[in-house]
């Protein structure tokens, strides 16, 4: 992989890779949202560029966090999974409280019914999983495209 052990490939790899991921489940989470029923497509382009802006920035934090205190000079060869897992956890603990934060505390959006809720905060489901699946995937996606880069 080079003297830099490809981890700069890697980032790229996996930030557009977790970007077309969560630009796919942010798109097929909308329903569970309340929005008004006169929401037409600008509207609802311009929550799925909101929400993707926030997934990609929450991704780079995530990724930054783990590889500050997890990775290691010749990273992705060495620590990857150690790397990723963190990452994957600092991204779903993040979404927990940012969606606690502006659904119950600032009301800047709301769950519709369809939203199963987890306890104890009553953060959505589907946001909390938003961040438990894609980023393993991207990061597995990230490590086929940078091996592939050789």
């Amino acid at each position: 992989m080079g003297r830099d052990g490809g981890w700069l490939r890697m980032v790229r790899a996996y930030l557009v890779a977790i970007a077309a991921l969560n630009l796919v489940w942010e798109a097929a989470q909308l329903p569970l949202y309340r929005m008004s029923r006169r929401a037409g497509p600008r509207f609802l382009a311009a929550m799925l560029a909101e929400g993707l802006s926030g997934d990609v920035t929450i991704a780079g934090f995530a990724l930054l966090a783990a590889l500050v205190l997890a990775g290691e000079p010749a990273w992705p060869a060495r620590a990857f999974a150690r790397v990723a897992v963190l990452a994957t956890l600092f991204g779903a603990g993040y979404t927990v409280w940012s969606e606690w934060w502006h659904v119950h505390v600032l009301h800047e959006w709301s769950y519709g019914p369809a939203m199963p809720l987890l306890p104890p905060f009553g953060t959505g489901l589907s946001p909390f999983l938003e961040w438990v699946i894609p980023p393993p995937l991207a990061f597995l996606i990230a490590r086929r495209v940078t091996d592939r880069a050789r």
